[in-house]
């Protein structure tokens, strides 16, 4: 069905199904069976639920279910709208604490109505969480909690921005900063500069037509009715020939930074390893607060078949020795979390007293080579009991890989053909397979068909040939996977069948006799030529079909009946099987 990663179920993609629709619709919808546009779909049941950014309102991913629609149970939808509840819940509480951190921002601020600029602190979804009473009563926040001079969910808060507004008695002029917490961006800090002053701490703006030094980031413009001016909003591109006065930062500063907001997680703890402080990443990372933390020890995280290794790893951390290693600990909500840490220990006055830790969460990729060992076990499996000839290549045709069967059927070692280009095509079928080979390239359809192929020894034989190509990440056809299996016994059965086919129809032919082969349920299955003249059916599909559908009222329809009761009579056989009978005209032979 393509469920593997990269491959697309959206409606313009895949037609009607659970996933693409609910996306689209964005509540929980189920699709059953001959509902689905795919025809291979409609063996199955699919229940799916979109995932949402509360704070974007955007989609972020489907949860599904399949089953095969006979055993679909009545309450697969339910469990999956349940699911889908509890992950939004948990992206709740996350937008919660995210604003949590906002609104403690702005109290540190102090920012209060005697201040010259006003302050407004949005989340992610740009929704004001706080703002300067002066920004309500100018009627510059409106009724659903957003800035008038802000596109609401639509800002990239990568980068510093500026901009103005006409607006009652004059321009008010902003600068949106966005802010960094763990190294992510959680809202952004909106400074408002009323019409009576003209700067942001020393950046002065120019006439609004004009904003000399600085290029439009092509956002919509500014205006007091949402409809946005051209060169309104811009982005601060650090041009040598912007007016910016560019503050000293001290070094502190750039640690604090470098630990507040790393993207990976950072904790310290002394020589009983107890924790002392772990950066916002590793919070979110493992699901404690730093205060829960400092209440713990780092041995109580690990679960215990990494206590162990992970404490042995701490102590010689604790000696002086780096260490790299992998350990697996328990999140807050109870899961695995599989993590890469690296220990170094703290100096202080040529001492240690500590031990600092980077810490990485590898979780996905643990997975990853979890799911490609499992899948390489079950191909190997495959490769080594199939009886079918399995054989994997380039698109320059070099063999990469054989299985057992390859070898018994067509002689080569797997290490004879290994890198070499494949052997078994005859070289008068050379070019038509790598036709083949390209269709295949350019449909990405996998294709079947008969042909021959040759052995080491040269001989050749007839094969069912399976070719299906092998799609990297990007969708690009890298390999192929050839099966084959070994059709010339069977093809000798079918010539055989032929051949005593033609022997028969030759001798029934040769009598004078009306011969016809009838199944025990009175259907025709073979006659002769004498018999197709006399009752004209030269032209006639007689096969399969009883004297009824061949004709009412005709010599076929009035003569056999009588010709099988005289049949039945002489014979004294009621049996209904196979049989063959011939007559004269007139009387039973």
């Amino acid at each position: 069905m393509n469920f593997v990663a990269g491959s697309s179920w959206a409606e313009h993609n895949a037609g009607t199904n659970a996933i693409g629709t609910a996306i689209v619709i964005g509540s929980p919808i189920q699709v059953f069976a001959g509902e689905h546009f795919c025809q291979e779909l409609q063996k199955w049941t699919f229940s799916a639920a979109p995932i949402r950014d509360p704070a974007t309102q955007k989609t972020l991913g489907v949860i599904n279910m399949a089953g095969l629609w006979a055993v679909n149970h009545p309450h697969i939808l339910s469990v999956v709208a349940s699911a889908a509840q509890d992950v939004n819940g948990m992206l709740r509480k996350q937008v919660k604490w995210e604003r949590f951190k906002l609104l403690k921002y702005y109290q540190s601020r102090n920012i209060s109505w005697q201040s010259k600029s006003c302050l407004a602190v949005l989340d992610r979804g740009g929704k004001v969480m706080k703002a300067s009473p002066l920004l309500y009563e100018q009627a510059l926040i409106d009724s659903n909690h957003f800035l008038i001079s802000i596109p609401s969910r639509s800002l990239p808060l990568t980068s510093r921005m500026y901009g103005e507004c006409e607006h009652l008695n004059g321009t008010w002029r902003f600068e949106l900063t966005p802010y960094i917490y763990g190294g992510m961006p959680i809202g952004a800090i909106v400074y408002v500069i009323p019409p009576t002053l003209t700067s942001f701490k020393g950046i002065y703006f120019a006439a609004k037509s004009s904003f000399t030094g600085v290029m439009d980031a092509t956002l919509p413009s500014l205006s007091s009715t949402n409809s946005l001016n051209s060169g309104a909003i811009i982005r601060n591109l650090n041009d040598k020939k912007q007016a910016v006065e560019k503050k000293l930062i001290q070094l502190p500063d750039f640690y604090k930074s470098l630990f507040d907001h790393n993207p990976d997680g950072i904790y310290s703890c002394d020589l009983q390893a107890n924790l002392l402080d772990v950066n916002p990443a590793l919070e979110r990372m493992i699901g404690y607060t730093v205060k829960e933390l400092q209440e713990i020890s780092l041995p109580s995280l690990f679960l215990p078949e990494s206590l162990e290794r992970g404490m042995e790893y701490l102590e010689k951390t604790m000696k002086g020795k780096q260490q790299e290693y992998e350990v697996a600990i328990r999140h807050k909500n109870g899961y695995r979390i599989d993590l890469e840490v690296n220990n170094f220990p703290i100096f202080i006055d040529n001492e240690i007293v500590g031990v600092y830790g980077s810490v990485k969460d590898i979780t996905k990729n643990k997975q990853i080579e979890e799911d490609l060992k499992s899948t390489r076990q079950q191909l190997d499996l495959f490769l080594k009991n199939t009886v079918d000839s399995i054989i994997i290549f380039d698109l320059k045709h070099n063999v990469i890989k054989v299985n057992q069967a390859f070898e018994e059927v067509f002689g080569w070692t797997e290490q004879e053909v290994i890198g070499r280009k494949k052997p078994i095509i005859p070289s008068f079928l050379v070019a038509k397979y790598t036709e083949i080979l390209q269709k295949i390239v350019n449909n990405r359809h996998v294709m079947s068909f008969e042909t021959i192929r040759q052995r080491k020894d040269g001989s050749l034989i007839d094969v069912s040939s399976f070719v299906s190509p092998i799609v990297n990440a990007k969708g690009n056809v890298t390999a192929f996977v050839s099966i084959l299996r070994d059709i010339t016994e069977h093809k000798r059965m079918e010539e055989a069948l032929k051949e005593s086919e033609k022997r028969l129809r030759t001798l029934i032919n040769a009598m004078p006799d009306v011969v016809i082969l009838k199944d025990g349920e009175g259907r025709w299955l073979e006659a002769n030529d004498s018999a197709l003249s006399y009752f004209q059916f030269e032209n006639v599909p007689y096969y399969g079909k009883k004297n009824s559908e061949l004709g009412k009222g005709t010599k076929v329809d009035v003569i056999l009946p009588t010709y099988y009761k005289a049949a039945f009579e002489r014979t004294g056989s009621g049996q209904r099987s196979v049989k063959t009978h011939s007559f004269r005209d007139g009387m039973v032979s």
